[in-house]
Order: C-alpha cells, then sequence, then structure tokens
C-alpha cells in the first residue's frame, strides 16, 4: 500500500464509487404493509383488498376545511365547499370527492317531506294515485344514485331500512293493484304507516350523512378524497402536495377565505413522514458530519487528515446505499428501502468509521514522531489492524443477525450496516486511509509539525 500508495487509493476509490451506479433506480417507501411478511394475516387481507377493490376506497384522503366566521352549513358556504370539491376533482391521480351537497344529497329532505305529505293525505283518506306513485318511484330510483355518490351510506343502518321500507311499499302497492275494494282501507292505512316510516328513514340517512361531513357545531366541513392510487404507493405521495395546492387556491378564492384548512388521510401522513425524515436526515448529517470532524480536528490538532477521514466515511457510506439498494430492491425484490433505513446507516457508519480511523491515524501520529512518514504508516497498520479488524467484525456480524427478522426495516438497517462496517473495516481502513496518509505524508498533520519531521 505505501509503495504503491496513488494507485492504491485511486483503484479503491474507483470501487467505492461503482456501487452509486445502482443510485439511479433508489426508492425509499413508507409503506409499512409491504414489508410484512407475506403469510401474516393483515397483509393478506390488504392483498385481498388490492386485488378486488378500488385501492383508493381503502384509506382516502380528507380535506377539512373550518370556518371561524360562517356557519358552515348556510347556503353560501356549502356553495363554496361544492366549489372547492370541483377543483379537487381535477387534480391528476384523484378519483372522485365525497362532501356534503355533493349532486343528489340536497334532495333527501325534501323526498323526507314529500313522504310526509304523501302519509298525512294518506291518513286523511285520499286514495293512491299517478302522483303520490311517481313520487314514491322518484325515491326508488334517487336511492342507488344516492349510494354511487357515498358508497359507505351501504353500511349504514338508516340506509339498509330505508331500502326495506321502499320494497316494503311496492309491495303493498301491487296489493291495492289487484285487491278488492273491501281490502283497500286496511291496505292504505299499512302504505299509509310504512309511508311515514320511510319518512323518518329519509331524514335519518340525511343526519347520517351530515353527521360524515359536517361537524356538530357549524364549523368544520369534511371532503373526502378518493385516489385512483394505491394509497400507500410513492405515486400517492406525489399527489399530496398538488392536492394541498389546489385546497390553498380555491379556498381563498370562495366565500370561505380566511378558513382554515387541513389535508390528511394516509397518503398525507406518508408525505409528511417523508418531509420531515428529509428535513431530519440534512440536519443530522450536517451536525454529525461537522460534529466528528471538528472532533478530530481537536483530537489530532491539524486540518488534512480530518478532512480525508471524514471524506472517506461519507465515500463508504454512498457505497452502502449503493450496495444495499441492489441488494435489497434488484436481488431479495423489496418495494423500496425502508424510508428510515439510510439515516440508521449513516448514523452508525460515522460513528464507527471515524472511532477505527481515529485509532488509525491517531498511532500513525505517534509512530510519525520517531520515523518517516512512510515507515511510521507501515508500523501503525501492523500493529493496529488486527484489533479494528476484530472490532469491525463483532460489530458488523452483531448486526448482520438483524437479517434473520422477517420484517424488512429490520433486516435492511442489519445488513446496511454490516455491510458498511465491513467495507469501513476490511476497504476503507485497511487500504484507503494508509494509502492517503502516505500521499499526504507530513501534509496530513498540516498546520502543526511533528517532531522528528
Amino acid at each position: 500500500i505505501v509503495k504503491h500508495a496513488v494507485v492504491v487509493a485511486l483503484v479503491i476509490i474507483t470501487l467505492l464509487l461503482l456501487p452509486y451506479i445502482a443510485l439511479s433506480h433508489y426508492s425509499r417507501s413508507v409503506d409499512m404493509l409491504s414489508q410484512m411478511p407475506k403469510g401474516v394475516e393483515s397483509a393478506k387481507g390488504f392483498q385481498l383488498l388490492r386485488e378486488h377493490f378500488q385501492v383508493g376506497e381503502l384509506t382516502p384522503l380528507y380535506v377539512l376545511i373550518e370556518s371561524q366566521e360562517n356557519d358552515i352549513a348556510d347556503t353560501r358556504s356549502l356553495e363554496a365547499i361544492s366549489e372547492i370539491a370541483q377543483r379537487l376533482e381535477n387534480v391528476e391521480g384523484v378519483s372522485r370527492v365525497e362532501y356534503y351537497n355533493k349532486g343528489v344529497s340536497g334532495q333527501l329532505s325534501d323526498f323526507s317531506t314529500r313522504m310526509s305529505a304523501i302519509a298525512d293525505e294518506l291518513s286523511q283518506g285520499a286514495g293512491l294515485d299517478a302522483d303520490k306513485i311517481a313520487a314514491i318511484q322518484a325515491v326508488s330510483e334517487y336511492m342507488p344514485q344516492f349510494a354511487a355518490y357515498y358508497p359507505k351510506v351501504i353500511l349504514s343502518q338508516n340506509f339498509a331500512q330505508v331500502e326495506a321500507d321502499l320494497t316494503e311499499i311496492w309491495a303493498i302497492i301491487d296489493q291495492i293493484n289487484t285487491s278488492p275494494p273491501e281490502d283497500l282501507p286496511a291496505l292504505l292505512a299499512k302504505l299509509q304507516e310504512q309511508t311515514t316510516r320511510l319518512a323518518n328513514g329519509l331524514e335519518s340517512v340525511n343526519h347520517w350523512l351530515f353527521a360524515n361531513y359536517l361537524s356538530e357545531d357549524g364549523t368544520t366541513a369534511r371532503i373526502n378524497v378518493v385516489l385512483t392510487l394505491d394509497p400507500y404507493s410513492k405515486e400517492a405521495l406525489k399527489v399530496v402536495a398538488p392536492l394541498r395546492e389546489a385546497v390553498r387556491t380555491s379556498v381563498s378564492a370562495t366565500e370561505l377565505k380566511g378558513s382554515s384548512h387541513y389535508t390528511g388521510g394516509e397518503a398525507a401522513i406518508n408525505a409528511d413522514i417523508m418531509r420531515t425524515n428529509d428535513a431530519d436526515f440534512g440536519r443530522v448529517f450536517g451536525l454529525a458530519t461537522v460534529g466528528v470532524l471538528l472532533v478530530i480536528m481537536v483530537l489530532l490538532r491539524s486540518l488534512l487528515a480530518p478532512l480525508y477521514m471524514v471524506g472517506t466515511v461519507l465515500l463508504n457510506y454512498g457505497a452502502t446505499i449503493g450496495i444495499s439498494t441492489w441488494l435489497f430492491i434488484d436481488v431479495l425484490n423489496h418495494n423500496a428501502v425502508i424510508y428510515m433505513v439510510p439515516m440508521f446507516i449513516f448514523v452508525v457508519l460515522i460513528a464507527t468509521g471515524a472511532d477505527y480511523n481515529i485509532f488509525l491515524i491517531s498511532r500513525i501520529r505517534e509512530e510519525a514522531h520517531r520515523r518517516p512518514i512512510r515507515e511510521a504508516v507501515i508500523h501503525a497498520v501492523a500493529n493496529t489492524g488486527a484489533v479494528i479488524t476484530a472490532a469491525g467484525i463483532i460489530l458488523a456480524g452483531t448486526f448482520a443477525t438483524l437479517t434473520s427478522a422477517p420484517l424488512h426495516v429490520v433486516l435492511q438497517i442489519g445488513g446496511g450496516i454490516a455491510i458498511g462496517v465491513l467495507i469501513d473495516t476490511f476497504v476503507v481502513r485497511a487500504l484507503l486511509v494508509p494509502s492517503l496518509a502516505a500521499i499526504a505524508g507530513r501534509w496530513s498533520w498540516w498546520p502543526r509539525r511533528l517532531s522528528g519531521q
């Protein structure tokens, strides 16, 4: 190494740069379900949902609009909500939106009032005529449309009761059309009772709708945003930012200008996790790198040696991420690298890499007080190599045991750190740092001069 320091350094740096090629398809994921073992019941169930149902329905995004001044249920506010929702439908990746006054929702109360009027007329002795049948027919045609706009309403017991009431009403009407006159009073009384129940059921469905999309205190409206994408996918995360921008601009252009608004849901949470993680990683990267660099500068009382020591650690980190990307994504077919893995790998590698380099460079400095720098490197590597190598093997082996875990995040953290520590032990510390120390010579300790040089 000392004899051919430049060649060794160039070869090792080239080899460490090669894994950077794999970073071209490096991707991260917040999808916790994809990292679960395939045999786990929750993962199998979710995969079944993906295969047979529209994935966006599973966990839609939601937009909350909190009005500080207006009654959210008044006419102007509801019109504003309609405008906002319609603009959100134009965002790429959005399948549909659901909100209180969407499409046919406003007819519930009208139909309930009409059914109550029919029941009153029947109770007063009026007969069944074409207008009443047409009104009931309109309700029958309306309910499937309503369910298409609000699919979750089919889970409502009130909706099921309305459907049952309509079925019973049509059965009574058929009996009226085929029964003798003496049976009509009893059948009309039964129809009156059933129509009253239908009116009450329609009003209950309207209450369900109100409770799902408007708050009881009249200050907050909710808009559900159903995506065309899997809410856990990387593509779904990209929809969140333009959706939030669309909410901001559309709210400011309506009667609800000045209202607070929030976009949440699974994809939004994951997007925020990624954004927060990126900010945290940038902060950790800067603090750790500068902190380690300053500590080494103080310890060695030099500037050049700390720079190439920390530089080799960062070079190793990039190579480790590249190899991990190739191993986890290309070989093991993981969906992506779990978002928290790069930060864990970085923190461990910069700590252990700096430690091992400090042990080596400190010994080189001690030897350099009494012999030429090239001989100092030879003696330092010979006397510290076995200890540092053993420590690296133990640390890498310990983290490698995590690869036996079925959870991808644990496997990736353990495997990534083990790879990085082994590269640091057998390549960076054993070959690259000694060659750089031999190349730098006495300048490693600049601006300080060592005795004997």
